[in-house]
């Protein structure tokens, strides 16, 4: 996490100046590795978000967009493991079997919350060392993750 920051931070001063990054994402697109998106939006007002529903932002207020790189594997590898052994026709077979959510969809979401913990224990151990890195932050940065395009869901606060 400590040299996706330091990437970030490498690849943004260069281009914007006179911003805070006071909005960070971790989002994931189908796969076990999340990239970091950052935002300014200072009229941000703090809500804990269930996952279950959206942040309202300023989009227009992109610093930076897919740069740097978290893996989840660990997290995510005995869903992984299980889902590659049975093959995907299974996967796809059982979640319509099973329910119209998709069963194994929902197992999943699991491990995810699982990585996403996982997540704020690491943000939680170098939250020092990462506020030392050159950076425009806010005094306080928001910490979210989601699926592409999906619900948010708050997992620090830096």
């Amino acid at each position: 996490m400590i040299n996706s920051f330091s990437e970030i931070s490498s690849s943004i001063l260069s281009e914007r100046n006179g911003f805070d990054l006071n909005l960070l994402f971790l989002e994931h697109d189908y796969s076990s590795a999340a990239c970091f998106c950052g935002y300014e939006d200072l009229n941000y007002e703090f809500k804990i978000l269930s996952g279950q529903e959206y942040l309202e932002f300023n989009y227009n207020k992109e610093i930076f967009n897919g740069v740097g790189k978290f893996d989840y594997t660990p997290f995510l590898l005995p869903m992984m493991q299980y889902e590659e052994e049975i093959g995907e026709d299974k996967v796809h077979a059982i979640n319509e079997a099973i329910s119209m959510t998709g069963y194994l969809d929902e197992v999943k979401k699991y491990f995810l919350l699982y990585a996403y913990l996982g997540t704020h224990l690491c943000f939680n151990r170098i939250n020092d060392k990462i506020r030392k890195i050159d950076m425009p932050w806010h005094e306080e940065v928001f910490v979210f993750v989601n699926e592409h395009d999906c619900e948010q869901l708050n997992v620090f606060v830096l």
